[in-house]
């Protein structure tokens, strides 16, 4: 992503300063066979069956759409680092 960063943001300041992913927050959601068990001490709250990862990815694209708007009222949108516009989402959703 750190490579095409000029195709994937839009400049800030006036179309002055080309945005970069310094201080993005990544998600990461991996997926395992829904047959196989998760032994583990702690929780892993990234590693979802892989039934579970489209509803995951989706829930996690709605909630960095919704910080991404101007007027959000949750406490996250200025603790989350950079968020993104709707039309930057896209681009940069795989």
């Amino acid at each position: 992503m750190r490579a095409r960063y000029a195709e994937l943001l839009d400049k800030a300041l006036f179309g002055l300063v080309q945005r970069g992913f310094g201080m993005f927050v990544f998600d990461v959601v991996v997926a395992i066979s829904d047959q196989a068990v998760i032994e583990h001490r702690d929780e892993l709250p990234e590693v979802r069956k892989a039934d579970q990862v489209v509803d995951r990815v989706r829930d996690l694209r709605r909630k960095q759409a919704a910080l991404a708007h101007p007027m959000s009222k949750d406490p996250r949108a200025k603790e989350w680092g950079m968020t993104l516009k709707p039309e930057e989402l896209i681009r940069t959703s795989a």
